[in-house]
């Protein structure tokens, strides 16, 4: 090996990032607020009127079928939503749940206050 790939190297070593050991980081400070109160019921009216005159196309039969199920009405692949089947839906969702790969170890939590950096979840 030459003198100059020993060198370019040895440099490259020196220049690597410590990696932090894997692990859920919990943000302890507030979120920022960058909506108030009735911009955010402005965007909470809209997506539910969409939701319920608009609807979703979903190009999945089973997926289709689930929201059937739920009380959703689907008609030629479009599912709409009743607000009433919304709320009640909405009001069962965890505040927080937790995802794996193949590595159990690799466990990530989604929510209350964690802080995920990644690029596919």
């Amino acid at each position: 090996m030459s003198e100059h790939r020993k060198n370019r190297k040895q440099k490259s070593r020196q220049n690597t990032v410590t990696k932090r050991p894997f692990g859920s980081l919990k943000l302890p400070y507030q979120p920022l607020e960058i909506l108030n109160q009735d911009q955010i019921n402005d965007i909470h009216d809209a997506t539910m009127r969409i939701l319920e005159t608009i609807g979703i196309s979903l190009l999945d039969q089973r997926s289709r079928d689930m929201m059937k199920n739920a009380g959703a009405k689907v008609v030629d692949g479009i599912v709409r939503f009743d607000l009433e089947l919304i709320c009640s839906l909405i009001k069962t969702a965890p505040s927080q749940f937790a995802i794996r790969g193949r590595n159990a170890a690799k466990r990530m939590t989604i929510g209350d206050g964690h802080t995920v950096f990644s690029s596919v979840v």
